[in-house]
C-alpha cells in the first residue's frame, strides 16, 4: 500500500506564505470594483480589506469569501449563479442604497484558480528555475463529493477560464473527490500495525468535514498493492462544516453589542475571530472548553467608532444571558481584569452542537444501510477535540475511526498522490444516463406526440440507457454503439445526452414496455415514461461523410467511457474520420 510513498515525495505549501503551514487557505477575493482585477486572494484578501476599510479608503473595493458554498445550494444551471459581496469599500453611510455587487460564482472561482495558478508557478520557479510548458502540468482540482455533475463541471469550465488548460476538454486537469483524496493520503500515512489490519475486503467510510461541507463516501478495499477500492454506496453529506460554528460565535457577538457591531473595526473583528478560531480547534468535551477572549481592541473600537462603552456591552451579556436562560457558571461573563470576555463550556460547545449532530445522525442512518469496519476523519475541521470526541464516542463501538496527524494536509496531499496513482476501481451511479435515438413508431409503445416522419417511415425519440442510477461501473469501462443515419439527406448526426434520477426503460431488457422519452412541447406523453427537456446535459455532433452511399454504411461509434469523476464521450464517423472526444459538458445551449 506504502509503494508510491517510495517513488514520489509530495511537497505542499500554503498559497501565499509557502512551505510550512498545514492550514487551509481561505476562499476569499478582493476585487478591484471597477476593473475586475484581482487585489488579493487567500488570507491576505481578508487582512487588506480589513486594513482597507479601517484605513477609510475611498479605493473602490469588493470581498467575496465563502463563495463555494452557493454551488452546494444551487439547482439547475451553475454557470450564472451568482452571489453578492460580503464587504466593499468605500463603505455607504447608513439609509444609502449599497452598489451592486454581485458577480457569478464562475468569475470568482475563475480570479481564485488563476491566484493558485500564479503561486504555483512562482513556487516551481524557486525550485527549478523555471516552468513547464502549459499542457505538461498536470492539476488535480479536489471538489466535494456531494457536489452535482454541474457544479463540477464549473470547476472545469473554470479551469480553463484561468488557463490552466487549454481546452475545456483538456486531459491534463482531473477532477478528483476531497473524501478519496484524504483516504489514499490518511491509509498511507498509519502507522504499520494499524495499517496491516486493513485487507482486502475491508470497508471504510471516509468523512472529509472542511468548512463548508461534510463529505462522506464508502469503500471497499479490493487490493492492496497497488491500493484499489471500489464504492459501497453514492457519496453523502451536508453543510455541517466549521464555517458554521464561527456563524454561531459572531451571532453571539452580534447579540451582545446590537447595532454597534457594524461600526467596529473590520481588522480589530478579524483579530478577535482567529482568536476563536486557534481556541475552536482545541475544545473537546472537559471543562477546558470554555473560552477566554481578550476584549480590549475590540471594545476600544466600539468606543471610538460607536460610543459604545463597556456599561453597554456588560448590560448586552445580562440581555444575552437573560434572553438564553444562562445563570451561574453557565453565563456569559465579562472580566474587567484583563477585559476579557468569558464563554462557559456549555456555551462553546452548543456552537458545534448543529454541526455535529447533524453529522452524528447523518453518518449512523448510513452506517446502518452500508455497515463498515474503518472509519477514516479528515479536513480542516477533523482538527476539532470536540468534533473527534463526538465521532469516536458515537462510532468506536462499531468501527475503528481514525484521524490522521494533520488532518487538515490530508485532501491536498492525496490529490496529490492520486494524479499518481488511481485508487477508486468502480463506482456507483448517481443518475441514470441515456442518449436520445429515434426508433419505428409504435402506439403500443410510444404516445401519438412522438410520431414524426422521416423520408416516408414514422419515428418516434426515445431515451436509450447507458447508465442506470444506483448501479456500478469501472473505472474507466467503456461502453460502444454504432448509430446510423434515418435520413438520405442528413450529413451530420447530434447525439443529444440526457440525465434523470430515475431508472430509465431499457428497450433491450424490456422491449414491450412503453419507452422513456423526452416530455414534448404538447407535454402529453401519458403512456410514456417522461424526462423533462431540461435533464438534457450536452451533446457532440460528428460529420457523417459518404452523401449519397447507403445510411447503414454511414456507421458512428459512439462510446461512452464510464467511472471517473466525470463522464466523457467519444463519437466516431466510418466514413468521415471525425472524432469529436468530450466531457458531457452541462452547458446545453451554450
Amino acid at each position: 500500500m506504502a509503494d508510491i510513498l517510495a517513488t514520489y515525495d509530495v511537497i505542499t505549501y500554503k498559497v501565499g506564505e509557502g512551505m510550512g503551514r498545514s492550514d487551509k487557505t481561505l476562499t476569499a477575493l478582493l476585487v478591484e470594483a471597477d476593473t475586475g482585477a484581482v487585489r488579493a486572494f487567500g488570507n491576505k484578501a481578508r487582512t487588506d480589506h480589513a486594513k482597507l476599510a479601517d484605513e477609510g479608503s475611498d479605493v473602490r473595493m469588493q470581498y467575496y469569501t465563502n463563495f463555494k458554498m452557493a454551488l452546494a445550494e444551487a439547482r439547475g444551471s451553475m454557470l450564472d449563479v451568482t452571489v453578492l459581496a460580503s464587504g466593499f469599500l468605500p463603505i455607504v453611510p447608513r439609509g444609502v442604497a449599497p452598489p451592486d455587487t454581485r458577480r457569478t460564482v464562475l468569475q470568482l472561482i475563475t480570479m481564485s484558480l488563476r491566484a493558485v495558478k500564479d503561486d504555483a508557478f512562482s513556487e516551481l520557479r524557486k525550485r527549478t528555475g523555471a516552468v513547464p510548458a502549459a499542457g505538461r502540468i498536470f492539476w488535480a482540482l479536489t471538489v466535494p463529493a456531494i457536489w452535482s455533475d454541474e457544479a463540477k463541471h464549473l470547476m472545469r469550465r473554470a479551469a480553463f477560464d484561468a488557463g490552466l488548460t487549454a481546452t475545456l476538454a483538456a486531459t491534463n486537469l482531473a477532477l478528483m473527490l476531497e473524501p478519496e483524496c484524504a483516504m489514499l493520503a490518511t491509509l498511507l500515512e498509519l502507522a504499520p500495525a494499524v495499517r496491516e489490519r486493513i485487507r482486502p475486503g475491508a470497508r471504510i467510510v471516509v468523512v472529509d468535514c472542511g468548512g463548508g461541507t461534510v463529505d462522506i463516501t464508502y469503500v471497499k478495499v479490493t487490493k492492496l498493492s497497488p491500493l484499489k477500492v471500489e464504492e459501497l454506496a453514492a457519496p453523502s453529506g451536508g453543510p455541517w462544516g466549521s464555517t458554521y460554528v464561527d456563524r454561531e460565535f459572531l451571532a453571539l457577538m452580534r447579540e451582545v453589542v446590537g447595532e454597534a457591531w457594524t461600526s467596529a473595526e473590520r481588522g480589530t473583528v478579524i483579530s478577535l475571530l482567529q482568536r476563536w478560531e486557534a481556541h475552536k480547534h482545541l475544545v473537546g468535551a472537559g471543562a477546558e472548553d470554555m473560552a477566554a477572549l481578550p476584549m480590549g481592541e475590540m471594545l476600544d473600537s466600539l468606543a471610538e467608532f460607536a460610543n459604545f462603552t463597556v456599561k453597554d456591552f456588560e448590560a448586552g451579556i445580562t440581555a444575552y444571558n437573560t434572553a438564553h436562560r444562562l445563570a451561574g457558571d453557565s453565563a456569559v461573563v465579562y472580566r474587567d481584569r484583563g477585559r476579557t470576555l468569558v464563554l462557559p463550556a456549555a456555551v462553546v460547545r452548543g456552537f458545534f452542537a448543529r454541526t455535529v449532530g447533524d453529522t452524528v445522525a447523518h453518518l449512523t442512518a448510513k452506517l446502518a444501510e452500508t455497515p463498515c469496519e474503518y472509519m477514516l476523519v479528515a479536513g480542516g475541521y477533523a482538527e476539532s477535540k470536540l468534533l473527534q470526541a463526538a465521532l469516536t464516542a458515537a462510532f468506536a463501538a462499531r468501527c475503528t475511526v481514525v484521524v490522521p496527524t494533520r488532518p487538515g494536509c490530508v485532501v491536498n496531499t492525496g490529490a496529490a498522490l492520486f494524479a499518481l496513482q488511481s485508487v477508486v476501481d468502480e463506482r456507483v451511479v448517481r443518475y441514470s444516463y441515456a442518449r436520445s435515438k429515434a426508433e419505428r413508431f409504435k402506439p403500443t409503445l410510444h404516445s401519438l406526440a412522438l410520431k414524426f416522419n422521416a423520408d416516408g417511415v414514422d419515428y418516434a425519440r426515445i431515451l436509450s440507457p447507458f447508465a442506470q442510477v444506483g448501479s456500478k461501473v469501472k473505472t474507466g469501462s467503456e461502453v460502444t454503439v454504432d448509430l446510423f443515419p434515418i435520413t438520405d439527406s442528413a450529413t451530420h448526426i447530434t447525439i443529444r445526452f440526457y440525465r434523470t434520477l430515475d431508472r430509465i426503460v431499457d428497450p433491450k431488457t424490456a422491449p414491450t414496455v412503453p419507452r422513456s422519452v423526452v416530455i414534448p412541447d404538447s407535454g402529453d406523453v401519458s403512456m410514456n415514461h417522461g424526462v423533462p427537456a431540461s435533464a438534457n446535459v450536452g451533446s457532440v455532433t460528428v460529420l457523417l461523410g459518404g452523401e449519397g452511399r447507403p445510411n447503414n454504411e454511414r456507421r458512428v461509434a459512439l462510446t461512452v467511457i464510464f467511472g471517473d469523476t466525470e463522464l466523457k464521450a467519444r463519437a466516431v464517423a466510418a466514413l468521415s474520420g471525425e472524432a469529436v472526444e468530450t466531457t458531457i459538458s452541462y452547458e446545453p445551449g451554450r
